[in-house]
């Protein structure tokens, strides 16, 4: 199980050596396009998780897999086998793209509604979101039909609930307590 304040801190020693060394892009890089896509594969979790393999025999493949990763990432990755927090890995890595995002200003959210919009309808929710970042807004949409009408929007610690479903269910809440 993971510990959210300790991998926090191991995303923020990251970003740390990173920015001392002028690498923040070739780090990030290296975690979205190596590191990434094996987090999503079952044999490379289990291998990473695994107590029965060698210490020495998984630094030596964290260099031969991940040569042409920046060396700073490829220490982080290493750190955290030898001191045994394999399990922090996928929270420190999350956490490091939203340390880049804030110090970049970047505003990462997502939009529910229960149904596909277009970019046109898009362009407000991303022009309201604008007076929050000091740089780019991400937004990403999602469809969920049980919102039954309206939207869900959810940026850094904020939601934004104007469903439906939230409507009906704050009123049975305050039915139930009134009767």
């Amino acid at each position: 199980m993971s510990d959210p304040k300790l991998a926090r801190r191991y995303a923020r020693a990251l970003y740390n050596a990173a920015r001392d060394q002028d690498a923040v892009d070739p780090v990030s890089e290296g975690l979205r396009d190596a590191l990434v896509p094996l987090l999503a594969d079952r044999t490379f979790r289990i291998w990473w998780r695994s107590r029965r393999i060698p210490l020495a025999r998984k630094l030596d493949a964290i260099d031969e897999a991940f040569a042409g990763v920046h060396v700073v990432a490829r220490q982080f990755l290493k750190l955290l086998l030898e001191k045994k927090r394999e399990d922090v890995l996928v929270d420190a890595v999350r956490e490091f793209g939203a340390i880049v995002d804030r110090e970049r200003g970047v505003l990462r959210a997502t939009l529910t509604t229960t149904v596909e919009l277009a970019d046109d309808d898009l362009k407000p929710f991303r022009e309201m979101l604008a007076a929050y970042a000091a740089g780019d807004v991400h937004l990403d949409h999602n469809v969920d039909r049980s919102l039954i009408g309206g939207f869900r929007l959810r940026f850094g610690d904020r939601v934004m609930d104007g469903s439906v479903r939230r409507a009906l269910d704050s009123l049975r809440g305050r039915m139930a307590a009134g009767g």
